[in-house]
């Protein structure tokens, strides 16, 4: 979206202004060479905005359509491509060659009905342009018995008016291009008012003990959210407290709350009502990056980035070496990290594919 603001942008809205002028200058030209043609503006414009206001709006949905049906083409291509091995072994070869035939004839036939809706404005532009050149031919006829105009201004009019199919075209797929090009404007606005998370740090005066949380008691107290406001309450007036050391499990079916639980912690999502305590502090005071820096999650699909083990381990090097393989060494990894030649900073592919 940055890259057709700043780039495509100014150079849409200059080519637009520049066709705009291309018609004035074809129009004035031949209303001045014949001033009769003045009374075929009207009509011409108005079938002109009528072809408009079909085709810019089917053009815009065509386009959407297009890249809709496009990404599922590319995600089932690489698909296809990193799972090859597993598709054989199942025998399902015809089945994945099926599946990517039907998308393929999709977002063909996506792509087939936005050059047919290019060519249906190609012939009524065409036919504006042959019905100017056709009043334009008799007219000169007329002028030439009526005395109203030379030979000069005739075929000046005429060879004005052969032009008139191109510049049009020219015109339409100027202003669809403007309209399209504002589509990114307005997603970017969009983006810009995004509702923004709470503070990154604490208010001065405010700040979380160094230590804190040294304890782990965590008090819920009446404690309500949602995930978006139009949305019911996720969780509903809890109130729990968990003594420090206690492991406490959550049981419930899908869509009880449990994770939840998890994202109010770390304030991924926030309090409708009540409060959460952690050692006494109420966690909404403090900043979103001591918050989460200073409590712990183990996520239930582990996520490993390309790059160095180390890297893995510890993102921001805040943590020494021994400390790395003191953790890998409780967690059962210390001798297959050993018995890598270049052991914390072996690379890692991404998602860890050459560690399974």
């Amino acid at each position: 979206e940055f890259d057709v603001v700043d780039l495509r942008l100014a150079s849409t809205f200059r080519m637009l202004g520049f066709s705009l002028l291309m018609v004035l200058q074809v129009f004035i030209l031949i209303s001045l060479s014949m001033p009769i043609f003045i009374i075929l503006i009207v009509p011409t414009v108005l079938f002109y905005l009528l072809i408009l206001h079909y085709f810019i709006p089917t053009s815009r949905q065509l386009q959407r359509l297009t890249s809709v049906t496009r990404s599922p083409l590319y995600n089932l291509f690489a698909e296809t491509i990193n799972g090859t091995t597993s598709i054989r072994a199942y025998g399902v070869v015809q089945t994945f060659f099926n599946h990517f035939c039907s998308k393929l004839d999709i977002q063909v036939g996506c792509r087939y009905f936005s050059l047919i809706a290019n060519r249906w404005l190609s012939v009524r532009l065409e036919l504006i342009g042959n019905l100017l050149i056709l009043f334009c031919s008799v007219m000169a006829v007329f002028s030439r018995d009526w005395g109203t105009a030379t030979a000069g201004l005739i075929g000046l009019a005429i060879s004005k008016s052969l032009d008139i199919t191109v510049i049009l075209g020219f015109l339409v797929r100027n202003i669809n291009d403007a309209e399209m090009s504002i589509v990114s404007v307005e997603r970017i606005l969009e983006y810009r008012d995004c509702p923004q998370e709470a503070s990154w740090k604490s208010s001065k005066g405010r700040e979380p003990p160094a230590d804190w949380p040294s304890r782990g008691a965590v008090h819920f107290q009446k404690y309500s959210c949602r995930y978006r406001p139009e949305l019911d309450l996720s969780l509903r007036g809890i109130t729990a407290e968990i003594k420090p050391g206690e492991k406490v499990g959550i049981v419930g079916r899908t869509g009880a709350g449990k994770t939840s639980f998890a994202l109010a912690l770390f304030r991924i999502i926030e309090a409708a009502e009540g409060r959460i305590l952690i050692d006494g502090v109420n966690i909404a005071k403090v900043g979103l990056q001591e918050l989460r820096s200073r409590i712990t999650i183990i996520p239930q699909d582990p996520v490993l980035f390309s790059g160095t083990l180390r890297f893995n381990l510890d993102p921001f090097n805040v943590y020494k070496d021994h400390e790395l393989w003191t953790a890998l060494e409780q967690v059962h990894l210390k001798q297959f990290v050993e018995a890598q030649p270049k052991k914390l900073f072996y690379e890692i592919a991404e998602s860890g594919e050459n560690i399974r």
